[in-house]
C-alpha cells in the first residue's frame, strides 16, 4: 500500500530521537495486523517520542483512522472491493474508460467537490468510486459506503436510532452512495420511483453535506443528474452544483457492460 505522509503530528521528527535507545526499541515494534500494513507504526497505532521533560508519550498514528474506516467498509461488505477495485485493476483499454479513469485520478488527488457518474449498467462505476474512496482511505480519511438500497432499513428507525443513523451519514468525512435513487415505489404513471420518504432522507443526508463543504460525497447511480432532478429538483440542484467537472454520465449501451464481454 502507499506510503502515508505526515504521520507524526509534532514538530519533532521520529530521527530526532534516534539516539535513544528507549524510544527506539518501542518504535521498532510490530503487530501481525490482517487489517492494514502500516509501515510507520509497525501496527501499534502509536508512534513515540520523548518529550522535553523526559517523559515518553505515545502519539496517536494516523493509521487509526484509516483502521476505522477499513473496518466501517468490512461491516458493509465492501472490504474485498478496496483490496481489488482499483485504479491499477480499472479496465481501460477504451478512451470513454481512459477518461472515466483520468478523472476519477484527477479527483481522488486533489478532491474538490462532489463526484458523480451515472449511466450504463456495468460499465464500472462501483469499480471507479471505490477506488476513490480506497485512495481517500489512505490518505487518512474516514470514509462510508452507503448502498441505497439500504434507505429502506432507516425508514424503518424513529427518534434517536434514526438520528444517529443519519448523523453517521451527514457527518462522515467522506461519503459513497453506491446505486444513487435505484428502486423505489411503483408511481402513479406506472413507472418505479423512489418514495417521498426516500427523497426527504435523500435531501436530509445531501443538504447537510451540501452546507458543509468541507464533506466529500461521491455517487455512482444509473441515472443522470437531469433524472435525479426530474425526481427531486432540491436534491438534484445541490448534486449539480457540486459536481461540476466531476460528473461524468456513460450513456446506455449494451456494449460498454463488461459484465456482458464474451456474450455479446
Amino acid at each position: 500500500m502507499e506510503e502515508l505522509r505526515e504521520l507524526i503530528p509534532s514538530s519533532q521528527s521520529l530521527e530526532s530521537s534516534s539516539d535513544d535507545w528507549q524510544v527506539k526499541a518501542l518504535n521498532a515494534g510490530r503487530i501481525e495486523s490482517s487489517l492494514y500494513e502500516c509501515p510507520a507504526c509497525g501496527n501499534k497505532t502509536v508512534i513515540y517520542r520523548r518529550t522535553e521533560s523526559g517523559e515518553i508519550i505515545a502519539i496517536p498514528c494516523k493509521c487509526r483512522k484509516i483502521r476505522e474506516s477499513i473496518r466501517m467498509m468490512k461491516r458493509s461488505g465492501l472490504e474485498q472491493s478496496i483490496r481489488g477495485q482499483t485504479f491499477e485493476s480499472y479496465h481501460a483499454a477504451e478512451p470513454w474508460q481512459r477518461n472515466i479513469l483520468d478523472k476519477a485520478i484527477a479527483y481522488a488527488a486533489h478532491p474538490e467537490g462532489w463526484f458523480f457518474i451515472g449511466g450504463q449498467v456495468g460499465c464500472g462505476k462501483t469499480h471507479i468510486c471505490t477506488a476513490i474512496v480506497r485512495k481517500l482511505l489512505l490518505d487518512g480519511r474516514s470514509a462510508k459506503y452507503f448502498p441505497w438500497r439500504e434507505v429502506s432499513q432507516l425508514k424503518g428507525l424513529r427518534g434517536n436510532d434514526l438520528t444517529e443513523a443519519l448523523d453517521a451519514l451527514r457527518g462522515v468525512s467522506v461519503l459513497y452512495m453506491d446505486d444513487f435513487f435505484k428502486g423505489g415505489t411503483m408511481a402513479s404513471d406506472g413507472k418505479i420511483k423512489p418514495s417521498a420518504a426516500d427523497l426527504n432522507i435523500a435531501f436530509e443526508i445531501i443538504n447537510h453535506r451540501y452546507i458543509n463543504r468541507e464533506l466529500i460525497t461521491i455517487f455512482s447511480s444509473e441515472k443522470s443528474i437531469d433524472e435525479i432532478m426530474e425526481l427531486d429538483e432540491a436534491v438534484g440542484s445541490r448534486i449539480y452544483q457540486r459536481t461540476k467537472g466531476n460528473y461524468l454520465y456513460i450513456a446506455p449501451d449494451s456494449r460498454k457492460n463488461y459484465r456482458m464481454e464474451g456474450a455479446l
